[in-house]
């Protein structure tokens, strides 16, 4: 809570593009229209400590990214995150969301004039995926591919690694199991 009062901005503004945004202004935006789903769908099934979970892990993501390079997020990005997570605190944190509504420059009242949170479809996918490279069930590196990339581009970046070029050195490979965007394994004699 501590968090979002100290870095909220004086203003809101929703005035960005996405083309323009950077990739690390393009994960907090993803990430924020993740936890619009994930908190809308904890509130309807009850689940309100994984709400309060996820938006506490979202602050400390947001907050480390606002810290890393000290050049943080664009301004109008900026606003519109503070903006938009202050609505997703409200239900959980009233008096402090009714405060901050203000700073932004809010009026009457959180509860009376902003309406809930929409999340972006296509903003939650993941544009990346981290893969484990394993030989051997032993893993050897990890590599990260466009999501949903097919076996064979998983196989060439793997074989491509040298950790895992040392490892298969002099060894035939009789089975490559890919698991889509999560795990492949070279099993070698």
């Amino acid at each position: 809570l501590f968090e979002t009062g100290r870095i909220l901005p004086k203003s809101v503004n929703s005035d960005f593009r996405m083309d323009e945004l950077s990739e690390d202004d393009r994960g907090v935006y993803r990430k924020l229209n993740q936890l619009k789903k994930k908190v809308t769908e904890d509130i309807e099934q009850f689940k309100f400590n994984t709400a309060i979970a996820a938006q506490m892990e979202f602050m400390n993501s947001y907050t480390q990214v606002l810290g890393e390079s000290g050049r943080g997020v664009t301004p109008d990005l900026q606003s519109f995150v503070l903006h938009e997570f202050n609505i997703i605190l409200a239900p959980f944190a009233p008096h402090l969301s009714e405060e901050l509504y203000e700073m932004l420059g809010g009026k009457p009242s959180i509860f009376s004039s902003a309406k809930w949170v929409k999340y972006d479809p296509g903003a939650i996918e993941e544009e990346s995926a981290t893969m484990v490279v394993q030989v051997n069930g032993k893993v050897r590196a990890k590599l990260t591919v466009p999501v949903n990339s097919t076996d064979d581009a998983v196989k060439s970046s793997a074989l491509n690694d040298e950790n895992v070029k040392r490892h298969l050195e002099g060894k035939q490979i009789v089975k490559a199991i890919v698991v889509p965007n999560k795990i492949i394994n070279f099993v070698v004699r």
